[in-house]
């Protein structure tokens, strides 16, 4: 607890006049009592002369600075209320970092598990479209990789667009029964379904 001194009332009333002097005895009076317990709260030295700071800024602005009876428990409430502020800011602060971290992490796993599974799954179409027969392969390529619709295709190929149809056709369900007998997951379909409409 802090002690208090007799003239304390004085300095306070001139405090509320504005009186530099008075301040700087009062701070000079105070000040090691202020910055000890606010160590005490914080366990730090750069945050409780923060708080020391705050304090006696705090009383400097009270216009009504005359009127404080008990100087020694204005000076530990402040204290304590600006000591434990800090002490919320830093829990709230340490949350917030946790937070962000955890996010990072899982963003990271997350990307990482899509990249292999875009891999894995180019790597098994293209294995499978290795497997089509070659008209078939060059149909799918044209249609699907290129985007071309199925007359463009007809016409570079020289053949009718029914036929081009068929090759696509075909090429989807041989596509479709390779991926559905190496993957569990019906998903990986989607990679293959062409993205224009006939």
């Amino acid at each position: 607890m802090f002690k208090g001194h007799p003239n304390d009332e004085i300095l306070l009333a001139k405090i509320g006049k504005g009186d530099k002097t008075a301040f700087s005895v009062l701070y000079n009076r105070y000040r090691h009592k202020v910055y000890a317990y606010a160590v005490r709260v914080v366990k730090s030295n750069e945050l409780a002369e923060d708080i020391l700071h705050e304090v006696f800024l705090k009383l400097w602005l009270n216009e009504s600075a005359a009127a404080i009876m008990n100087l020694d428990a204005y000076l530990q409430v402040a204290a304590k209320n600006l000591a434990l502020n800090v002490l919320r800011k830093q829990k709230l602060e340490e949350l917030y970092k946790q937070h962000v971290k955890n996010d990072e992490r899982d963003y990271i796993a997350d990307t990482t598990a899509e990249h292999i599974h875009g891999r894995e799954t180019a790597r098994l179409i293209d294995t499978a479209k290795s497997l089509l027969p070659p008209q078939q392969r060059m149909v799918y390529e044209l249609c699907k990789e290129k985007g071309m619709k199925y007359e463009e295709v007809a016409d570079q190929l020289s053949i009718s667009k029914l036929t081009v149809k068929t090759h696509m056709q075909l090429a989807l369900r041989s596509l479709k029964a390779y991926l559905m007998a190496h993957t569990d997951t019906a998903l990986l379909i989607v990679a293959i379904i062409p993205c224009y409409f006939f």
